[in-house]
């Protein structure tokens, strides 16, 4: 099947992880006008549905994968989940995206009573989903933005001198 969705999202809700309060996502969100909203600490209810999700994907994906690692420790046991581990990270996500695609968006779901893919597609009818400007300006916002020192000498970036004469002035 085709992944169907696309645009940007009107809101990006996180939780409170290092990695979400960085400038950058604040600086994208901003610049693509998504509202950027962090649960509260301590608050697992906040994120009911993702959690579930995430649940739904390990129980009907990943712990039916030889190697699993299990929901906990005693449903574990004394099983070599190392030992016994057999695909590689991106044989993982290959089977989350088609599993993702091919049957949780096409199975009914069951408080909608209808599939996620024909959800969408109703939606469709209702709002089109924003795009960026361009491929390109996508691009520009989502790039990784760096502070440098200009010296007289140049830029330094990775360990790499870059100079040139319009900088010596």
């Amino acid at each position: 099947n085709k992944w169907e969705a696309y645009g940007i999202p009107s809101t990006l809700i996180c939780d409170n992880a290092l990695e979400f309060h960085s400038s950058q996502l604040r600086r994208m969100c901003m610049e693509l006008n998504i509202e950027l909203i962090f649960c509260p600490k301590k608050e697992p209810r906040y994120k009911g549905c993702v959690e579930r999700f995430l649940s739904t994907i390990n129980h009907s994906v990943c712990h039916k994968i030889r190697g699993t690692t299990y929901s906990n420790i005693v449903e574990r046991g004394d099983y070599d989940s190392q030992g016994l581990a057999c695909i590689t990270i991106d044989e993982l996500k290959e089977l989350i995206y088609t599993w993702t695609i091919d049957v949780y968006g096409q199975d009914t779901h069951s408080t909608l009573m209808a599939t996620p893919s024909s959800i969408w597609r109703k939606g469709l009818n209702e709002i089109e989903p924003l795009l960026p400007e361009s491929k390109s300006a996508l691009d520009l916002i989502l790039t990784r933005e760096y502070k440098r020192k200009l010296s007289h000498e140049g830029i330094r970036v990775a360990g790499l001198l870059y100079n040139s004469e319009v900088l010596r002035f």
